[in-house]
């Protein structure tokens, strides 16, 4: 597994407490054991019933991710019953939507916009000793380009919620914190100029990733 990943994984992070939690490598053992064990299954489904119960899985970890990011960003709707309803419509086209649903709908389609692209691009394997043979290297290795994974994905985040759409803008932008004091984003006069900044920041980021 280590050697798949080609880079150094720590035992424990500090959210992972070293006398509470299992070694990351041993979770990863687990995760690669029961890709195994699934694929076993579902080679023997013959009725279909395993896939459906897994594509129902699936749903339900979606609206539990989700219901966690609203919850941890004070955004969205705050309950899971709220937030399963919400979800279940995603794709209908609802006028005057509150914005906390508003918020709630548009991670949904940002999940499913960055999952169908992942999806979109397998890569054709056979090799049973590979952890994740769906996905290439480059799709797991968390590096990111800025059209698809930043612009196209905030475009989503805020459809309805921003006049722009979410596309970059210039001049004077200021947000309020918590505590109330005003704070003041950096000033571009174009949006090329946001453009190289962002992907200086990439380009920072990937190159972390890939070392």
């Amino acid at each position: 597994m280590a050697d798949w990943l080609q880079f150094k994984l720590p035992e424990f992070t500090e959210y992972n407490e070293s006398n509470v939690s299992v070694p990351i490598s041993e979770m990863l053992q687990d995760i690669n054991k029961f890709r195994h064990l699934w694929e076993t299954q579902k080679a023997n489904d013959i009725d279909g019933r395993l896939e459906q119960n897994r594509t129902n899985f699936e749903q339900h970890l979606k609206y539990r991710f989700i219901q966690h990011i609203n919850t941890g960003e004070g955004v969205g709707t705050q309950h899971e019953s709220d937030t399963a309803e919400v979800l279940k419509q995603q794709d209908v086209n609802t006028p005057q939507m509150s914005t906390e649903k508003t918020v709630t709908k548009n991670i949904g389609k940002a999940y499913d916009y960055l999952r169908n692209h992942l999806e979109s691009n397998p890569r054709n394997t056979q090799d049973e000793n590979e952890p994740f043979p769906k996905y290439s290297k480059l799709q797991l290795s968390g590096i990111i380009e800025q059209d698809y994974a930043i612009k196209g994905t905030h475009n989503i985040l805020m459809l309805g919620l921003l006049s722009n759409g979410g596309k970059y803008s210039i001049g004077d932008k200021k947000t309020t914190r918590p505590d109330g004091s005003c704070y003041e984003y950096c000033k571009f006069y174009s949006e090329q100029e946001i453009e190289r900044e962002v992907q200086d920041l990439i380009d920072e980021l990937n190159g972390m990733i890939e070392k």
